[in-house]
This record gives C-alpha cells, structure tokens and sequence, in this order.
C-alpha cells in the first residue's frame, strides 16, 4: 500500500529550532510510516533537502520579515498548485491562512492555528500585518 501524499506549509524546516515547528516535527515523526510529507521550508532554517526520510523543497530566503514570509507562502503555495501531487496541504500557523482558498482549488487542506491570532505581530511590519490578519476574517 503506498503512503499518503501530504504537503506541510509554514514548519519553515525540519529539524525544527524550537517554538511550533517542534509541534510540526512530532506530527511528522509520528506518522513516518503511514504518510509521505514533504516540508516546503525556507532557505533560512532547512538543514538539508532531507528530513527523516521525507523531502523538503527549501524556498528562497529574502530578507528577514514579513515580505520574506508572505513570498514564502506564496512561492509555497504556487509550487503545490504548478507542480504538487498532494492528496492534502497541512498550513502550520495562522499567517499561512491566506493561501488555504487559493490551495483548495486543488486539494484538500487543513490548517494548524498554535495559540490565539493577535490583531498584529511585532515580526511584521504594518502592511504585512493588515495582509496577514485577513486570513482570519475567512
């Protein structure tokens, strides 16, 4: 029986540095031998292109900030759509919310919210914050 195909957006790489990705890594490891995950990760914290036996397709970093999160997901996003064979998208943290109309186009997707959304995030800056936050009026 082949493993299920699932995508994970927002982990930003495995092995996870802490905070929610801890979370992410556990899911990940736990289900090893049911699922195949690949980890879209950013060039900022992935360590290799393979995790435990799963692959991660590392996105360029530009910069620090919310204008390299909000190309991350987006870039994320678009190589689910373009060239992902996916049975679900897995989006850890709320920021990443916005892509989930976009991505269900395709697959199916769910999302993972650690804690409660603030009305901004000192990371990001204003715009990015207003852009960030319109995922939760959905």
């Amino acid at each position: 029986m082949s493993k299920l195909q699932i995508a994970v957006i927002g982990l930003k790489g495995l092995p996870a540095h802490g905070g929610a990705a801890t979370v992410g890594q556990k899911i990940v490891d736990e289900l090893t031998d049911r699922v195949q995950f690949t980890i879209y990760a950013t060039a900022n914290n992935a360590e290799d292109h393979l995790y435990n036996g799963h692959k991660q397709i590392i996105i360029p970093s530009f910069g620090k900030g919310g204008i390299n999160t909000l190309i991350y997901y987006a870039l994320s996003a678009l190589h689910v759509l373009f060239f992902g064979n996916y049975r679900l998208v897995h989006l850890h943290h709320y920021s990443s919310g916005f892509i989930a109309p976009l991505l269900s186009l395709k697959c199916k997707v769910i999302t993972t919210f650690h804690g409660i959304p603030r009305t901004t995030d000192p990371k990001f800056g204003r715009l990015t914050n207003v852009f960030l936050r319109k995922n939760l009026d959905w």
